[in-house]
């Protein structure tokens, strides 16, 4: 019994350490980012590609370096809106057709669960610190070479 009670105990262990780098490889700079270029800025960003990535997004965080953001991929165009849930960065948003063309650039401020919406049916949405955009002169029409 005192073998098994331990086993287990590793166990345990061993699956909380797992899910713990997991969680940073989904959420974490450093971990394996990608470069893109936005209006011939050089940004690292994660990307969030999956229904549990695009959830979870900035969440938690209370710092972002400000060549870094995330990049949320979508299957399709479609009409999208993001909230501020659990995100503690003020953030800026930019909307992104299939062609890379920013469509939409908006801010968001933390913590507000009122959805901030892409006026147009885009394919990606990239989050930077906010005013990010603004003190790199990007604007509505710039391209995003990814």
């Amino acid at each position: 019994m005192k073998y098994v009670i331990i086993l287990l105990f590793f166990v345990v262990c061993s699956f909380g350490l797992n899910a713990q780098s997991g969680n940073k490889i989904l959420n974490g700079f450093g971990s394996y980012p990608e470069q893109i270029s936005v209006g011939g800025n050089l940004l690292s960003v994660d990307i969030a590609d999956t229904n549990e990535k695009r959830a979870y997004g900035l969440m938690y965080r209370r710092s972002m370096p400000d060549s870094c953001g995330m990049l949320f991929v979508f299957e399709s165009s479609e009409v999208q809106s993001f909230w501020m849930k659990n995100t503690y960065i003020p953030l800026s948003i930019a909307y992104i057709n299939e062609s890379g063309v920013i469509m939409t650039i908006k801010e968001m401020e933390p913590h507000n669960l009122i959805g901030v919406g892409s006026e147009y049916p885009v394919q990606y949405a990239l989050e930077v610190n906010k005013g990010w955009f603004a003190k790199k002169n990007i604007k509505v029409g710039d391209s995003v070479d990814f």
